[in-house]
């Protein structure tokens, strides 16, 4: 089976070879080849192309010539003059294999002169096609990392003539997080894979299809649970930009006003409509920001106040209605419909009723039990919110009452106590957040180390664990290393793309490690730990070149003073120095070689020669040393 494999780019070193003969170094002139067709640097098997033509680039005239190869194929025709032809191999065993075609001239007066080309055959694999699927418009897909195209919903995006094989397939739109997944290519076939960047679209789906239906049977806001506004409010909490949800809503507003002005003087009809229409008018008016409708709203909410002061419930339904909140531990919230509530209004007309008056205490003991815990873990921001609603109930039992229970316990004075260093500790984490908050809009990050902005908001997080706005801005600095990181690896600036993932693992480490409410996403963070591990091979390949041609130039200079040497001159002064340049640059390049964390055979050659030719021009360094007058 075809396994991808991940081929790491590294830079030969092509320069002057130097040859030892009698202790000194001779450089051979590098031939310049041409092929035709010109600069090829891969050939597919079974694509048509049969030949290469390789020509050497010379001004000598009467040279000899002769060619070597090392890979799959062979010569045709003569091989003794300055052009040959390569004949590619019918066949390979093998994926891939490298050619190396080298041209050995050698001149009248003996000396040679060496060139090489090499090119990489492929193999001709069997192919398949991928199909992916999309829920998200816009979403941009990677085959192995190369851009194939972009998928809509319902409108899939086919990759053709995939290796068969496993295959990396990754998908990406803005606004969501990129997703992978490991697709099984096989010949002939078309291969389909589905992506849920948004997970909650089968979902939204079927809300859509419930509320129109809703909607058809005029069960706009009634019954309670089954009714389109609910539908589409659902909706827009998954996705607050739905425009088609957003749309049906302003509908359902329109009616409501549409069907209040026709209500008259039917009171009963009112009440029933106004209880329908009152919580889509506030939703429309509190969440989707339609300030028009605050007249409309004032007006059923003060109708219906005073409807329900004119209702009196039995004590008996009300202590009931209360019970049911309580058990629901809506002690205090929602407003207008919370036990405390109920149980203030039946103390109202029966100060006395013994069971209102437990269940308020036991409400107190609750808070003050919550409000303990939260302080014994650190959770401030809850221990304040609880120790603030035990005070609250404390001072209506004791005030409306006339029960100190609460008040007067030794309790009270300690959550009092507690209150107040939790106001200088919510004072603190405040003056940190806005610390915190000034270094990030300076895109001070993670650095410098001294202070930045994730630091600040660690500090945060250690009085505050909970604090939404510290998590929310460190997710917010996850995702930005994360695209830039991806944008510096998609431009090939991988010492740039180096720093950004390693800023990315670090913050998503620290967000494992404290169980973050806003954690990492998995394939993201996965995709970026193995980008990561092939960042170093790809840096160092970068180091190499610059060196491989530096050092191609000062062997060219080093050639000409043999030349120079070798008519009578005396380039002493100036040989041993360029030498000493020259493995000083070899040691470098060996030493890049050294530290790539993967070395195949091509590798460990490369580094052997590096070697060699190093040594053995120590070795003439050193013998010059010892005898200057070697060369007289």
């Amino acid at each position: 089976m075809y396994r991808k494999q991940i081929v790491f780019v590294l830079f030969v070193l092509s320069v002057p070879c130097l040859i030892f003969m009698g202790g000194q170094a001779r450089a051979q002139t590098v031939l310049k080849l041409v092929t035709d067709p010109p600069d090829i640097k891969k050939i597919s098997l079974g694509a048509g192309q049969k030949e290469v033509k390789i020509k050497v680039l010379t001004d000598r005239q009467n040279g000899k010539f002769s060619w070597n190869i090392e890979g799959p194929g062979g010569f045709s025709g003569d091989t003794a003059g300055s052009e040959v032809t390569y004949s590619l191999p019918e066949g390979m065993e093998r994926e891939s294999a490298q050619v190396t075609v080298t041209a050995t001239m050698t001149d009248t007066r003996g000396e040679t002169s060496v060139g090489q080309t090499v090119f990489t055959l492929l193999n001709p694999l069997p192919s398949g096609s991928i199909r992916i699927i999309t829920d998200v418009l816009n979403t941009d897909v990677y085959i192995n990392d190369t851009l194939e195209g972009t998928a809509q919903p319902g409108e899939p995006l086919t990759a053709e003539a995939v290796p068969v094989g496993d295959t990396f397939v990754r998908v990406k739109a803005q606004g969501y997080p990129a997703k992978s997944k490991s697709v099984l290519v096989e010949s002939g076939q078309v291969s389909e894979v589905g992506f849920e960047l948004n997970p909650q679209a089968e979902r939204i789906e079927k809300l859509l299809k419930e509320g129109d239906m809703f909607f058809g049977q005029r069960q706009f806001a009634a019954p309670e649970k089954n009714n389109a506004f609910e539908r589409y409010k659902e909706i827009l909490t998954i996705n607050p930009e739905n425009i088609y949800a957003l749309k049906k809503i302003r509908e359902i507003v329109g009616l409501c006003k549409q069907e209040n002005a026709s209500v008259g003087d039917d009171h009963d009809k009112a009440i029933k409509f106004y209880q329908q229409c009152i919580p889509v008018i506030h939703y429309a008016l509190n969440t989707l920001g339609d300030r028009a409708l605050e007249e409309d709203f004032r007006e059923m909410e003060t109708f219906l106040k005073q409807s329900e002061a004119n209702t009196v419930k039995p004590a008996e339904d009300m202590l009931k209605e209360g019970d049911a909140l309580f058990d629901q531990v809506y002690f205090t919230t929602p407003a207008g419909k919370n036990a405390f509530e109920i149980y203030k209004t039946v103390l109202a007309t029966d100060p006395e009723n013994q069971h209102a008056r437990q269940k308020i205490r036991e409400m107190g003991k609750r808070y003050e039990i919550w409000g303990n815990t939260a302080y014994k873990k650190n959770a401030y921001r809850k221990a304040g919110f609880y120790y603030r609603k035990y005070l609250l109930i404390a001072s209506y039992l004791s005030q409306s009452l006339s029960d100190p229970s609460l008040e007067s316990s030794p309790v009270t004075g300690e959550i009092q106590k507690r209150l107040k260093e939790l106001k200088a500790i919510a004072q603190s984490v405040e003056n940190l957040l806005k610390e915190a908050d000034s270094l990030f809009a300076q895109a001070q990050f993670v650095l410098p180390k001294e202070k930045n902005a994730f630091d600040v908001y660690k500090e945060v997080l250690k009085t505050d664990p909970g604090s939404r706005r510290a998590w929310g801005k460190i997710r917010e600095m996850l995702k930005y290393f994360g695209v830039m990181g991806n944008d510096a690896y998609d431009r090939k600036n991988y010492k740039e793309s180096k720093t950004l993932y390693g800023n990315y693992l670090l913050i998503a480490q620290y967000m494992a490690d404290n169980k973050s409410a806003y954690p990492a996403n998995e394939t993201e963070f996965w995709e970026i730990q193995n980008r990561f591990g092939k960042l170093e091979n790809l840096i160092i390949a970068e180091q190499l070149e610059p060196f491989t041609q530096k050092l191609s130039q000062e062997l060219e200079v080093y050639e000409k003073l043999r030349a120079e040497e070798k008519q009578g001159a005396d380039v002493s002064i100036q040989m041993i120095p360029m030498m000493k340049t020259i493995i000083g640059d070899l040691k470098e390049i060996e030493s890049l070689y050294e530290q790539l964390p993967i070395k195949d055979a091509v590798i460990l050659q490369k580094i052997d020669r590096v070697r060699e030719t190093r040594e053995n021009m120590e070795k003439e360094i050193a013998g010059q040393t010892d005898n200057p007058s070697s060369k007289q």
